[in-house]
């Protein structure tokens, strides 16, 4: 995975909304294709499905399903 994509990953993260929901369209866009990186954040984002936030379910879902 590069740079530019892991640091989408870590402003999921972010206490600022608005960093959080740019993250999440870049991922979204970066993924309307296939990527050579899915197995890189598979079972992180397989964890989220069952975190206590509904937010970080939501997307986990999106992203795996993406």
């Amino acid at each position: 995975m590069d740079s530019i994509i892991q640091s989408y990953f870590e402003n999921l993260e972010s206490k600022d909304k608005d960093v959080q929901h740019e993250a999440y369209k870049k991922i979204l866009a970066a993924t309307a294709k296939a990527v050579d990186w899915s197995y890189e954040v598979w079972d992180q984002l397989k964890e989220e499905l069952t975190y206590p936030d509904n937010h970080k379910r939501s997307r986990a879902a999106q992203f795996l399903s993406h």
